[in-house]
């Protein structure tokens, strides 16, 4: 990868989770994860036990990969050494998301979110 420089002027971001990443410069690879299990109870109660990823079938399935059965070409000539950002605002970002400026050769993000609802019998949510 040819050597650039990012300049960035400025970046306001209100809120980064869950295995976000926030670059500025080019990278190799980019692998945000996240894996969330949420329980929302009606009546709070902890049995101490639950909090197994392995239980749940989507935490444990494998993630199909697109076939790649095509060659690509892909030439490009930067005139310019610099990637010149202004201004970026931003509310928020989460779950495995990338913002960067620059470029990577691979992204590869996984988010998984399992959330679990438990009301009292015959309750129904408002």
């Amino acid at each position: 990868m040819p050597v650039r420089t990012t300049v960035v002027g400025s970046i306001r971001i209100i809120s980064s989770t869950l295995g976000s990443i926030i670059q500025a410069g080019d990278s190799l690879v980019v692998s945000p994860r996240s894996k969330v299990l949420a329980v929302q109870r009606q009546v709070a109660e902890y049995y101490g036990d639950e909090g197994s990823f392995d239980r749940f079938r989507i935490f444990r399935q494998n993630i199909p990969e697109p076939v790649l059965d095509e060659s690509v070409s892909f030439s490009a000539t930067n005139e310019n050494p610099y990637i010149e950002v202004g201004a970026v605002h931003i509310i928020g970002i989460s779950a495995a998301s990338v913002l960067q400026f620059g470029s990577n050769k691979l992204v590869d993000a996984e988010s998984r979110t399992k959330h679990i609802r438990q009301l009292l019998e015959g309750e129904r949510p408002i």
